[in-house]
């Protein structure tokens, strides 16, 4: 019998070959050889399973951000419905603190944001991506306006604020990390976005008020 193909399981070993030389190297330093070295296969695979680089890379952003959103969603389910939960594990997950971090992606991510000032198909995907993050983030904020724990503004400006506030945490940690204290990045954003946002407290459950006796008259 013919073996069944493998072109999935060699693209997503392209894929990974692109994830860790741009890691180290940046789009532009990322040639088809090392690509090929990294992923362990010869050059002309690479060339057969993509035309050219840019068809590896857009692969590589559609891995990146379905990996992402995919995790989010799990985040923001996990954290119930109140708002202000909600906003902690978007910052948590965004942030990719704990055991979610991954360097590799994250200055993989860094590269993808020079890219896209240059590459109008690589922008268009990365301001996809961003749009993504932005639209969860907005249903979240809108969330806690309605229950009244976040101060009635508009909600995309504010969710715009701290989704750019997390984006500059990324070109700072990826190009000049020793200027981040070590567990910083999260609490402090946490803090901001509280003020930004004037979070109120949670509402407290009140008993029944009690039935007055009756005075005598």
């Amino acid at each position: 019998m013919p073996r069944p193909p493998n072109t999935d399981q060699r693209r997503a070993q392209i894929v990974d070959g692109l994830l860790k030389v741009m890691s180290t190297k940046g789009y532009e330093g990322a040639t088809t050889q090392d690509i090929a070295k990294a992923a362990k296969l010869s050059p002309g695979l690479v060339h057969y399973h993509f035309q050219a680089k840019a068809e590896v890379l857009e692969a590589l952003m559609n891995r990146l951000l379905d990996e992402h959103l995919a995790a989010l969603d799990s985040a923001l389910t996990a954290a119930g419905a109140d708002p202000l939960a909600r906003l902690d594990a978007f910052i948590d997950c965004h942030l990719a603190t704990g055991a979610s971090a991954n360097p590799r992606a994250l200055a993989v991510w860094v590269s993808l944001g020079a890219e896209a000032l240059k590459s109008a198909d690589v922008r268009t995907r990365y301001v996809a991506g961003l749009d993504a993050l932005l639209e969860r983030l907005v249903v979240i904020l809108r969330a806690g306006v309605a229950a009244g724990r976040f101060v009635d503004q508009p909600p995309r400006a504010a969710a715009a604020a701290i989704l750019s506030t997390i984006e500059g945490y990324f070109v700072v940690a990826a190009t000049a990390r020793a200027l981040i204290p070590r567990h910083s990045a999260a609490p402090a954003l946490k803090a901001m976005a509280r003020g930004l946002l004037e979070v109120a407290p949670e509402p407290r459950r009140h008993a029944p008020p009690r039935a007055r006796r009756g005075s005598a008259s």
